[in-house]
């Protein structure tokens, strides 16, 4: 009979919570986000997606009887935090984030942050390289079978962050030797596969990759006769 008490308390409380997930993004068709949603449901019965500020906001507004928690990214968090703090039924908030300083000096005592591997950070750590041929191993960019000119700024993405495709096409911003561009993402820099016809002979490429073109390079200051030029630490956000 306690056992079967417990149980039913613990249904109960599962009930009575809503967790809102904010991230921009969310895209339930990928198996990470299905793989987070799972974990999420196993605790709490109602969980709700929203990709901006304004959708989390009139969740929260609308919700009158359950006790609300925020899991935010840190690029939404900074936005969504000053204007839902104080509401009533928020019980916490959450933020992922790969800078956990910069949100603390902007939203002090408000916020409890999470840093996880398991979850994408707001800014990673990376080590560029010269893109092969304008594709991965001199074939066409992955995204939309086609090649790239020089002169445009485009990366390909080591296998775990080209994450199946998800971010094709998304305009990252790139950050190094004190310089500040943006790349459209094309291309998988293959971290599993390799030497053969297709990798152009090439091993595979190593993990925390960005293959950048020439225009890359040259927006990052970085020229070709650069010793630096061949590999240089960046870092990189959405």
């Amino acid at each position: 009979m306690a056992s079967n008490i417990s149980r039913d308390q613990r249904q109960r409380m599962a009930e009575n919570y809503l967790v809102i997930w904010v991230d921009e993004n969310i895209d339930m068709a990928n198996e990470d986000c299905q793989n987070t949603m799972e974990q999420l449901r196993a605790v709490v019965n109602q969980v709700n997606t929203c990709t901006t500020a304004e959708q989390c906001i009139q969740q929260l507004t609308e919700n009158q009887e359950k006790i609300s928690f925020i899991i935010s990214s840190g690029a939404v968090g900074q936005h969504l935090v000053p204007n839902i703090h104080d509401m009533a039924k928020l019980n916490a908030i959450f933020i992922f984030c790969g800078n956990k300083q910069r949100h603390q000096k902007n939203l002090p005592n408000l916020i409890s942050f999470m840093l996880s591997s398991g979850w994408p950070t707001e800014e990673y750590d990376n080590v560029i390289v010269p893109m092969l041929r304008r594709g991965d191993g001199g074939g066409a960019g992955a995204c939309y079978g086609r090649f790239y000119p020089d002169t445009q700024r485009v990366v390909a993405l080591s296998t775990g962050w080209y994450n199946k495709g998800s971010r094709c096409g998304k305009i990252i911003t790139i950050r190094g030797n004190g310089r500040t561009t943006t790349a459209q993402v094309v291309d998988e820099c293959d971290s599993v596969h390799g030497c053969d016809a297709e990798h152009a002979g090439q091993p595979p490429c190593r993990n925390n990759i960005v293959d950048g073109s020439p225009a890359v390079w040259k927006a990052l200051g970085v020229s070709k006769n650069d010793p630096r030029y061949g590999e240089m630490k960046i870092s990189w956000s959405n």
